[in-house]
């Protein structure tokens, strides 16, 4: 069983991460690392690493506010992956975030992406967990579906939450689904 723990601001855990996240992110779906550490410490960010006894694990980042809280990134290493802790660090989560809606995004199936098979194995994913499609998204860089575990909110609310991780600088709009294809 996996333990969550807050992530140092230095050490050994926070370099795991950063080489993580540079290979489990395309440089168009990340902001600089020591930028996402900064923000880690502001009031409703949180950056955890899991480990199994001493083996890192993984990590996530997530934002909250009163309506919701936010996966901006979750990664497992990939000798974890044959250990299922991304379904760990998932459930770990969903356990920590029981009393609000928990909230993710993920690549909308696209024509023109090469990756159409991997988008949808991570949807599947998430849907496997208990996630549902919210039937909103944003563009950024290509379509975002929002998935929910929980209630689902208004499009303000995901607005505020995906806008949280950017100081509102570069700001997203949350809209159904249908309009964004």
């Amino acid at each position: 069983m996996i333990e969550a723990k807050k992530m140092p601001f230095f050490g050994e855990a926070s370099r795991k991460t950063k080489k993580l996240f540079e290979t489990a992110y395309s440089i168009e779906r990340r902001i600089p690392f020591f930028a996402l550490k900064l923000r880690s410490v502001m009031k409703g960010m949180d950056m955890t690493a899991y480990y199994e006894g001493s083996t890192y694990c993984g990590f996530s980042v997530v934002g909250s506010t009163d309506e919701g809280a936010y996966v901006y990134y979750l990664a497992a290493s990939s000798e974890a992956h044959n250990a299922d802790y991304s379904e760990q660090i998932v459930e770990s989560l969903k356990s920590r975030y029981a009393e609000t809606t928990l909230v993710v995004d993920v690549e909308a199936h696209s024509l023109k992406a090469a990756n159409n098979a991997e988008r949808a194995a991570k949807r599947k994913f998430y849907l496997s967990h208990g996630f549902a499609a919210s039937g909103y998204g944003y563009k950024d860089a290509g379509v975002f579906e929002i998935l929910v575990h929980g209630e689902k909110l208004e499009p303000s609310a995901y607005s505020a939450l995906i806008n949280k991780l950017a100081f509102g600088l570069t700001p997203l709009r949350a809209r159904p689904m249908k309009e964004l294809s």
